[in-house]
């Protein structure tokens, strides 16, 4: 059995502003490196087997202040947020005024292609790619934090049940933690949701 702790980035400045970030440079803002030190405060001591983290900017910062620096951190693509194109560092807000229904439509599909960025099948073309990668580890490993974006998350819980990411509007705070288990038939499955501390996991969704 393998368990992953998925770990949303904390706080940035277009979270704040409502803006789309995409994958631009942007790192964490003081609200977000507080929510990762609390987090860090929670589960730095956890014994993870492997760590692994999106090679964006705000999600590498948020890694360092939850598990500090650590040489055996894969940076990955894989995890990345869906991006943008020419939507990000526009406001939600700018976007709809600027561009209307087709706006509209690409924040509903999560397909972004027409504004230079990821269609949605290419979230969950990483997402599948996430979890084989997970299904390839060897079976000592049993333990695995990865720090991500709200879209990667959806996009992995979609993949493991098999729906579309238009229904999984299921919330995400900034630097709270899901649990998906890779069960030792082979099947994965959500173990829980949203948890911001190791006390609030109790029962098993």
């Amino acid at each position: 059995m393998l368990d992953v702790y998925l770990f949303r980035h904390g706080e940035t400045y277009c979270n704040n502003d409502g803006r789309h970030t995409g994958w631009l440079p942007y790192g964490l803002n003081d609200t977000g490196r507080e929510q990762a030190d609390r987090a860090g405060e929670h589960f730095r001591d956890f014994p993870f087997d492997r760590y692994f983290c999106s090679d964006l900017v705000r999600t590498r910062e948020t890694f360092e202040h939850i598990f500090g620096q650590r040489d055996d951190c894969e940076y990955t693509e894989l995890l990345r947020e869906a991006n943008s194109g020419e939507l990000a560092g526009m406001k939600y807000t700018e976007c709809a005024e600027k561009y209307g229904e087709r706006y509209a439509q690409a924040r509903k599909t999560w397909s972004f292609r027409q504004f230079g960025g990821d269609d949605v099948e290419d979230l969950f073309a990483r997402a599948r790619g996430f979890l084989k990668k997970m299904e390839e580890l060897p079976k000592d490993v049993h333990t695995v934090a990865a720090v991500t974006h709200a879209g990667t998350m959806r996009t992995l819980a979609a993949t493991i049940v098999g729906g579309q990411m238009p229904g999984f509007p299921m919330p995400i705070f900034n630097c709270a933690c899901c649990v998906l288990r890779l069960k030792d038939n082979g099947q994965w499955c959500i173990v829980h949701w949203n948890i911001e501390t190791p006390q609030h996991f109790g029962e098993e969704k």
